[in-house]
């Protein structure tokens, strides 16, 4: 069996046989085929039949939406698995498109969120992420991600975490850049960039950090990308494309306290920072002794327990340290050296405070008594004697050094914080040496540092890197593979190719021009600079492994400016000049279907299947796929979606500025719309680079005063105002000066009569002042932007819709009517350019703006009266009217408002479809507060469209162009081209 289904089967002389080739007739000669059509989930697919495709792969592509299409057009290239394979496997741990969502992609774990307010899609250095804006913007793993899940409650966990982030530099001195965080510096963690280029993992421990860091320069300006791993307590550290570690650690993690979350693109900070010095502390040293030398000397005055204590804290797992102690004096004394516990207090007897050595060869470990005997009694040490301590506290060893000679290991058992530690008898003295620069003797251990200074700080914040950005994030705690560290440090979206058939060049689609990735489909748009012509397009991972490379043609758009009338008296109309649609929009319906369209005695018959239908034509989804009920609660779970299923077709030329008539039987039943619209439809996502033409404001207003006439003169003054005669009418509001005025100060209008304008002048006038006539002018120029407006939020993503549409909708209510309770003896005349109105204010207000003008227009008689009428509409550069059998009924007109009469080609639509808003709680029944086309209530608490069928008659189309706008007529590409269309 040829598993592939490249090339089929075929009886022959009784056995099946497999076809080699097939052949397609084409102007009376046979020809390769290179396409068929296949049935897929309910839908026709166009199959480029010379795929060979291998189901078993780990991925593949498996067929394009379409095969020819124009600039800025999107499409979708359908296959298998096209996003898992450059994904982490299994799906374990959570990983987060922060460029996209603020979701988990795995759906392991809740979503994160964004804080403050990074730009989400930002385009940077040819990526899409997350762009920090302001010092306060991160985004913060979920709940169920925090520290302690990730790290565990001891520290101790095994887990992976990778990150890809962006720098436009380098830190200066001792700042860093921030990657990811939780906590803070008494226990937490966070890995930064430094000056050096660098990339550190800090682990804070009481204030005092380890460090696990990567060689300078191995970061760089620009994008980067890390893979740290902690299997059975080794931390490892990836970068660029290896899978050889750049350093290996056995640091370990501090235990994080309860809901500590993990950040991104943050670290801390805090407003006030204190540094101990390196010396014994006031504070903890027993009152029996007496400090000097800028607190580096003690005397011991009086006899008793305690010790003296340094001011800085050794935490454990930070590495190895060293400090020196100079005997000053012993007369009849003992003095002790060693490290003591930081928990207990300095008023507690040096053998149990600690771990330490005596001058008199004993040792110490927090025990009470005289210690015990050390090297036979022989390590001892006098006046004048230096005693060095390097001590490792990631194994809790303490080697002692006298001179510069070794002593020997007192001890391996050292176990919490500790702080360098003094004691001694009466009349004893000793000096402390923490600093480098004070040391007697040379380190001898060079891996062992100076004590570091004890910081405190307070004020704690967050503080984030304008202009940084951050991509994807990947935690999890299971162990992953090389396979695995290489998809994360490699992983970007698959590169889109498109390879020029006339000169073998091949383009990479920039990711700003692919919206979204999926298992079964890439979104790609294409770009305005690609040329037309002939290309294959195929997907490319990790630069080396391709897919199968389709046929593409990117051709210009044809619009056509040829007058068209459709009588239906030919059977092949329907196919020769229309698409059929096949996909839903409006809620709760099963969209439109072919089988509701065909023609009969020569009439276009549009079917509309309402609640009462019982039949077996099946609705369909937004995608094109054959509809079932798919809430647990709906009543008819499961089963076919067979109600509320309507039919449209399209012409299947390109059209623009010009006449649209049907002359159409409209049925006389509510419940469902009968239409007709021009279409075409742009929907684009943050990163994409029209994102900001198509947001930003379309026109700059400047205002102009032009002098135009002098010699007018003041007739006389009332109350300090001015009363000027002349022959314009002035608005309340506009400006003018006075010639007199040398300042030539701006006055405003604050009053209007006929010819009369009133002012408030900054000096007292008189009757007889002559002045200059003013005209007061707004000019207004357009910007090229297209002034829409946001939808979205920042957990889902934003977009901007670019809908220029005209539409006849019946029926309708009218202004200060019940949105419900419509009547088809009125209809909607729609003009748009977006989706968008501001619907915070009402329409009087001056900051109130409109992307579409819904005009609800009254017929005169009741549309579906039994008999055809001649639906028009007339679409002008800078209006549209709309017409009921030749008779002008509305026009709809840009205003300063915004602009709603569109101008960009599209395709004629028209047939009927059930707009079904759906109900709270019940998403499978129509809201009857928002059901526009009306309908009854129904005893389920639902709109219902109360009927069997109805069936809307066309027995002509006709479109007449306006070619004498062909100046003002803009042609572009639509997002999607084949969205529902058959056969396009």
């Amino acid at each position: 069996m040829d598993t592939n289904n490249n090339n089929g089967y075929i009886g022959v002389d009784g056995v099946f046989k497999k076809i080699s080739k097939r052949y397609i007739g084409v102007d009376n000669n046979w020809k390769d085929q290179d396409f068929k059509f296949i049935g897929d989930n309910g839908y026709w697919r166009l199959i480029y039949t010379k795929n060979p495709i291998d189901m078993s792969a780990d991925f593949y592509v498996r067929y394009l939406e379409g095969y020819t299409l124009e600039r800025k057009n999107s499409l979708n290239i359908y296959g298998k698995n096209l996003k898992d394979y450059q994904l982490v496997s299994p799906r374990i741990g959570g990983y987060f498109e922060l460029e996209r969502t603020a979701s988990d992609l795995f759906e392991n774990f809740a979503s994160g969120s964004f804080n403050g307010s990074p730009q989400v899609s930002a385009l940077m250095g040819g990526k899409k992420c997350m762009k920090i804006e302001t010092s306060s913007d991160y985004f913060e793993l979920p709940k169920d991600l925090d520290a302690r899940g990730v790290f565990g409650t001891t520290g101790e966990k095994d887990y992976n975490l990778s990150n890809w982030f962006f720098i436009p530099s380098l830190p200066t001195g001792t700042d860093v850049i921030p990657v990811v965080s939780f906590g803070d510096r008494a226990n937490g963690m966070e890995i930064v960039v430094s000056s050096d280029g660098r990339l550190q993992q800090k682990i804070w421990y009481n204030y005092f950090s380890a460090l696990i860091q990567a060689p300078a320069n191995s970061i760089n300006v620009g994008w980067n990308y890390y893979v740290i791993t902690r299997t059975n307590n080794v931390t490892k550290i990836y970068l660029k494309n290896s899978t050889v570690p750049v350093v290996t650690s056995t640091q370990s993690m501090p235990a994080p306290l309860s809901d500590i979350p993990i950040k991104v693109g943050t670290s801390f900070k805090y407003t006030n920072t204190i540094y101990l010095p390196q010396t014994f502390s006031t504070t903890k040293t027993a009152a029996r002794y007496t400090l000097s030398n800028n607190d580096r000397t003690i005397k011991a005055n009086a006899a008793g327990a305690g010790t003296a204590r340094t001011s800085n804290k050794i935490t454990p797992n930070t590495g190895k340290f060293y400090f020196e102690t100079r005997i000053d004096n012993i007369s009849d004394g003992v003095v002790w050296v060693g490290l003591g516990d930081a928990a207990l207090s300095q008023t507690t007897a040096v053998g149990i405070a600690g771990w330490s050595i005596s001058s008199n060869s004993r040792t110490f470990n927090k025990q009470t008594g005289g210690g015990t005997t050390w090297g036979a009694g022989a390590r001892t040490f006098t006046t004048g004697d230096t005693i060095g301590c390097v001590y490792d506290s990631n194994s809790g060893t303490a080697i002692f050094y006298k001179n510069n000679v070794l002593l020997g290991t007192s001890t391996t058992s050292i176990t919490g914080d500790v702080e360098f530690m003094v004691a001694g008898d009466i009349n004893t003295n000793a000096t402390i040496r923490i600093k480098a620069s004070e040391w007697l003797y040379p380190c001898p251990d060079p891996t062992a540092i100076e004590m570091p200074e004890t910081t405190t700080y307070n004020g704690l914040f967050n503080y984030s890197v304008p202009g940084t950005g951050y991509k994807y994030v990947f935690v999890s705690n299971s162990p992953i593979s090389n396979l695995s560290i290489t998809k994360l440090l490699k992983r970007t979206d698959p590169d889109v190719i498109l390879l020029n058939k006339s000169n073998n060049i091949q383009t990479i689609i920039s990711e700003q021009w692919i919206p979204s990735v999926t298992n079964n489909f890439i979104t790609v748009t294409i770009p305005e600079t690609i040329e037309y012509g002939d290309y294959e397009i195929f997907v490319r991972y990790f630069d080396t492994v391709e897919s199968y490379r389709f046929p593409l043609n990117i051709s210009e758009i044809k619009l056509h400016t040829e007058a068209f009338t459709d009588n239906f008296d030919n059977s092949t109309t329907l196919s020769n000049n229309y698409y059929a649609f096949n996909r839903a929009w409006g809620g709760a319906n099963g969209g439109v279907v072919p089988e509701n369209v065909y023609i009969k005695n020569g009439e276009l018959i549009f079917r509309g299947n309402g609640d009462n239908y019982t039949g077996t034509v099946q609705g369909v989804t937004r995608e094109g796929i054959k509809k079932f009920h798919s809430d647990a609660e709906d009543p008819k779970y499961s089963q076919p979606w067979i109600n509320r299923v309507g039919g449209c077709v399209a012409y299947n030329k390109r059209t623009g500025f010009g006449s649209y008539e049907i002359d159409v039987l409209i049925p006389n039943q509510l419940g469902c719309c009968y239409a007709m619209w021009t279409f075409f439809y742009n929907e684009i996502y943050q990163g994409d680079p029209r994102y900001m033409q198509y947001m930003g404001n379309a026109y700059e207003t400047k205002e102009v005063i032009n002098v135009i006439q002098s010699g007018y003169t003041i007739n006389k003054i009332i109350d300090d105002y001015g009363i000027i005669s002349y022959g314009t009418n002035y608005n309340i509001g506009d400006k003018f000066v006075i010639d007199q005025d040398a300042s030539q100060t701006v006055y405003t209008c604050i009053g209007i009569e006929p010819s009369v304008i009133y002012y408030n002048p900054t000096k007292v006038l008189k009757a007889g002042d002559t002045f200059s006539k003013i005209e007061i002018t707004l000019e207004r120029s357009a910007t090229g932007n297209e002034g829409l407006h946001e939808q979205g939020n920042l957990e889902d993503g934003y977009y901007i819709t670019r809908n220029h549409e005209i539409d006849i909708e019946f029926p309708s209510h009218l202004n200060g009517g019940t949105l419900s309770n419509p009547s088809l003896s009125n209809f909607k005349a729609n003009t748009w350019r977006g989706e968008l109105q501001n619907w915070d204010v009402a329409t009087t207000d001056p900051s109130y703006w409109e992307e579409y003008r819904d005009n609800l227009t009254p017929v005169g008689f009741n549309i579906a009266d039994g008999n055809y009428h001649k639906l028009r509409f007339d679409w002008h550069p800078d209006k549209v009217e709309y017409y009921i059998d030749g008779v002008l009924k509305q026009t709809n007109t840009n205003s300063l408002k915004g602009d709603t009469i569109p101008d960009i080609s599209g395709f004629f639509t028209f047939g009927l479809w059930f707009p079904s808003s759906p109900l709270a709680g019940k998403p499978w029944l129509v809201n009857p507060q928002k059901a526009w086309a009306g309908g009854e209530i129904g005893t389920d608490g639902g709109m219902k469209a109360n009927f069997d069928s109805v069936e809307m008659k066309v027995k002509q189309f006709k479109f007449t162009p306006f070619t004498t706008y062909s100046e003002f007529q803009r042609n572009e590409g639509e997002t999607y081209p084949f969205n529902g269309y058959i056969n396009k």
